[in-house]
């Protein structure tokens, strides 16, 4: 048990680390004279540093909540005048929920400001 809860949460660090990393690439960085290699150093210490200062912290989010859908009748009345009725039970509709991790904007501005300190600006 303790080892499939310790799988479950290693896979949701994995999964926010490689969107975390994914969508740094949104910010377009520039430096005069900086290579890409220097860019993706820089970017790489960045990332780890606001990684260890701001790990990942999931927790559920509740998109709808659970619902009752009620009974409904639908009725149809033919060319001859005859009328046809279906009826459909109601449903229960459960809660659907979202992982969100509580960090993921602390680490956005870590980055940010770890980019800003070694003389990367935004393009």
């Amino acid at each position: 048990m303790r080892n499939e809860i310790s799988r479950n949460v290693l896979g949701r660090v994995l999964a926010v680390v490689v969107l975390g990393l994914s969508t740094a690439g949104c910010t377009t960085w520039a430096k005069p004279g900086a290579s890409e290699y220097e860019l993706q150093a820089t970017t790489a210490r960045c990332e780890a540093a606001a990684m260890r200062q701001a790990p990942p912290e999931m927790y559920r989010h509740m998109i709808s909540a659970a619902r009752d859908d009620r009974p409904s009748q639908i009725c149809n009345t033919d060319s001859k005048g005859q009328q046809t009725c279906n009826t459909r039970q109601g449903e229960r509709r459960a809660a659907v929920y979202q992982e969100r991790d509580a960090n993921e904007s602390a680490r956005r501005a870590i980055v940010r400001d770890c980019m800003f300190s070694h003389g990367w600006r935004p393009e």
